[in-house]
């Protein structure tokens, strides 16, 4: 088979214009040839197949042109293949001889064309039954062939090598030089690879172009093609993710499918939220030789490649040439999301705190909002490293979603204390919580304070004691730092905090103040802090689990003053104690009236009421100020309480009526009535402490009968002892004297003898 492409169609003595880019084939068997011409068409922009003839757009048909260089391409025994043409002669609008013979002739000014364009004739579609006559042929396809890099300047006549790796090789060839007006003879050699990916057929897809999770890897699909719109499976790439926040950049690698050619799989793992830029750069070579992808995916979510070929020439649509990433955070990280406040460790009973909580991911990239939240502080005994009360409720704050990540915390406790302040975040402990939270005491709050103690009987010289416990307004024992321990012994100092004073009023009845001239002074006074009523520092230990036990079990006795008393003189005397100069209103007898049959509670813990039966008094105190002039309550005039009635000391075996009537609330109390049972049983004005003498007078008859006799028996003593030391003083005289004689004697010399 012959195939016959392009040239001019009229003789040489006819000088006229008649390039054409017809095509014709001949078929040769053993015994004839046949001719056959094949029509030709292009593929417009869209898509429609339009017949090339010499008046055809250029963009769409090749012009026609003598000279050009082809080469048969992929053309084997099970399919036809493609007819390259390169370049040519072609003729300008003005000109209407032969561009042959002006060539020949060396006309320089004639309207010549030296062609650069590179283009194939599928000749798939050719059947032997076309050749040969049979049939009418198929209408073959001219495509332009676009190839990136630098490309050969126009020329005629050149040659044309085809490698087995279809690597296209532009030798040489003849060109006319418009600006020096000459005709050249080129020695250059161009190469066109013609299976190289190309980046114009070239395309990405996948969700991970446009958005990812910070610490998951997220992979994005490519696919390439060469000039024929074949895949390329030989691509190499460079894929630049860039912050636009300053983020850290990433330099993913490709790889390729091992299934199909021409796919490849990218895979990034972002580790900060923000926006990025995604660059993907395709070629075969260095750097030099790369450029960024421009094919269309129209589905590039849904990682499935949906990129359409279009060959012949620029496409016309382009995809950006930067993808814009946009990576948002992981799954909230409770240990990395920050709780920041002063309120996390401290607080005053009864103040509203907050603090922030700030969700994050595990690499620090703030959540946007929408976690679930808690915040719980547990009443906590440090000693123990546990919690008081395993079947108490804890206290929770309200969480507040600012929708941008950070969570507002608010709560209010009342009840003071050492709490453990637990954090979570999606049911996850975190914040750098479980942390301690101390509660303190607000101010104190003297309507809540109440003595007990030994309110009723003392005995001169003898050390009684009274207790008083200081509280705030929500009932918590006042709790001081070691900073702030408060004072203790008398005098108290003017820096004092809290100022405990205790008196003896000697009046008939209860006056409040008690007037200076009724103050007994003959009485020793001494004060410490924090010493209980079983002489320890700490309140006994108790089931943390019993709701109904003494609160609080095993801590120190916080807010509590110890007076111990020394009455000189015995009276009656109505007891007193001021708590920074306001009159306290409630008093429990704790010492008992072993007369009565009512034993002593002092030296044990139950010498306190404790605090419900403390807070029964106060409410008590506080309904009756609201109700002056009810039966059986004192009433105040000008600021002062009067003399008419007042809650006196409650006795030991008053305290239990005492509660009951509280947990009932009768209707004097300004409380619906369970019960009507009225407090006959309480003696309100029981507010008396007698002082006895602790010392009976002795018997002075004995001691009047000695006064009397021990001068003469004295006097008899002496007479006797005088004559008894002058006998001996004669007896030592008459001795010294014997004892004198004999030595005088011893010391004359013998008498001569005779």
């Amino acid at each position: 088979m012959l195939l016959i492409l392009g040239g001019e169609s009229k003789d040489w003595g006819v000088d006229a214009q008649s390039l054409t880019l017809d095509v014709h084939i001949a078929y040769f068997t053993a015994a004839f040839g046949t001719w056959a011409r094949v029509y030709t068409s292009g593929i417009d922009h869209d898509e429609k197949k339009v017949e090339c003839t010499g008046a055809t757009d250029t963009d769409v048909c090749p012009r026609p042109r003598r000279d050009a260089a082809v080469k048969m391409m992929g053309n084997d025994a099970s399919k036809n293949g493609k007819l390259l043409m390169f370049g040519g002669l072609a003729a300008g609008p003005g000109m209407t001889k032969s561009v042959g013979r002006a060539y020949l002739e060396g006309n320089t000014q004639a309207d010549l064309v030296p062609l650069s364009d590179l283009w194939y004739l599928d000749l798939e579609p050719l059947t032997i039954e076309c050749v040969s006559g049979v049939q009418p042929c198929t209408m073959l396809n001219w495509i332009q062939v676009d190839v990136p890099g630098e490309k050969p300047m126009g020329r005629w006549g050149p040659g044309m090598v085809l490698d087995p790796s279809d690597n296209l090789y532009i030798i040489g060839g003849s060109t006319l030089d418009l600006v020096e007006k000459e005709f050249k003879v080129l020695s250059d050699i161009f190469i066109f690879q013609l299976r190289d990916p190309y980046f114009k057929y070239c395309s990405a897809t996948g969700a991970g172009l446009q958005t990812a999770i910070a610490g998951i890897k997220t992979p994005f699909y490519i696919q390439c093609r060469d000039a024929f719109g074949d895949p390329a499976p030989s691509a190499s790439f460079v894929v630049e993710i860039t912050g636009k926040e300053q983020q850290p950049s990433m330099k993913p690698a490709p790889k390729p499918d091992p299934k199909q050619k021409g796919l490849y799989t990218c895979t990034y793992t972002s580790f900060r939220t923000g926006l990025y830029e995604v660059s993907i750069f395709v070629g075969r070579g260095g750097s030099q030789y790369l450029d960024l992808i421009e094919g269309i995916d129209t589905e590039p979510t849904n990682s499935q490649h949906d990129y359409r070929f279009k060959p012949g020439g620029d496409v016309v649509e382009r995809s950006k040439k930067v993808f814009l990433l946009s990576v948002s955070p992981g799954d909230t990280n409770a240990k990395e999301s920050p709780a920041e406040g002063n309120f996390i460790t401290g607080s005053t009973a009864g103040v509203i705190g907050s603090f922030l909580v700030t969700a994050k991911d595990a690499f620090g990239n703030r959540r946007p909002g929408g976690d679930s939240v808690t915040s719980i502080m547990k009443l906590w005994n440090e000693e123990k490293n546990k919690q008081f009360s395993e079947i108490a409720m804890p206290e929770t704050g309200s969480v507040l979603d600012n929708k941008d990540g950070s969570y507002e915390v608010t709560y209010r406790i009342t009840k003071a204390g050492m709490y453990q302040h637990q954090v979570s975040l999606g049911g996850i402990v975190g914040g750098g919580t479980p942390v301690p939270l101390f509660v303190a005491t607000d101010v104190a709050d003297v309507s809540r304070t109440y003595v007990y103690g030994e309110l009723k009987r003392l005995e001169t010289g003898k050390a009684s004691t009274v207790f008083v416990q200081t509280r705030d307004m929500y009932g918590n024992h006042l709790r001081y730092t070691d900073e702030e321990k408060p004072c203790e012994g008398y005098p108290l100092s003017d820096t004092c905090d809290q100022i405990i004073e205790y008196k003896l009023c000697r009046t008939a009845e209860f006056v409040e103040p008690c007037p200076p001239d009724s103050i007994e002074s003959s009485v020793g006074l001494s004060l410490a802090y924090q010493v209980g009523p079983d002489n320890k520092a700490k309140w006994p230990e108790c089931e943390s689990s019993d709701p109904g036990g003494r609160y609080p079990c095993g801590e120190p006795y916080y807010g509590l003053y110890k007076i111990t008393i020394y009455p000189f003189l015995a009276d009656s005397y109505i007891p007193m104690v001021y708590h920074n100069d306001e009159y306290v209103q409630c008093y429990f007898d704790s010492g008992g009236d072993p007369d009565a049959g009512d034993p002593s509670l002092m030296g044990t813990a139950d010498a306190d009421p404790g605090w419900e039966l403390a807070n029964a008094c106060v409410e008590m105190n506080q309904a009756s100020k609201g109700r002056r002039g009810m039966a059986g309550w004192a009433s105040r005039r000008n600021g002062k309480w009067s003399s008419v009635e007042t809650m006196g000391v409650v006795s030991i075996q008053n305290r239990l009526a005492l509660k009951q009537d509280y947990e009932e609330g009768l209707s004097e109390f300004g409380v619906p009535a369970g019960s009507r049972r009225a407090v006959s049983g309480i003696s309100w004005k029981e507010t008396k402490l007698e002082v006895k003498q602790q010392f009976k007078e002795p018997n002075t008859k004995v001691m009047e009968y000695w006064v009397t006799a021990a001068p003469v028996l004295c006097a008899v003593i002496g007479i006797v002892v005088a004559i008894l030391h002058a006998a001996f003083d004669f007896y030592e005289y008459k001795q010294d004297m014997r004892i004198h004689v004999s030595s005088v004697l011893s010391s004359c010399p013998p008498a001569p003898e005779v």
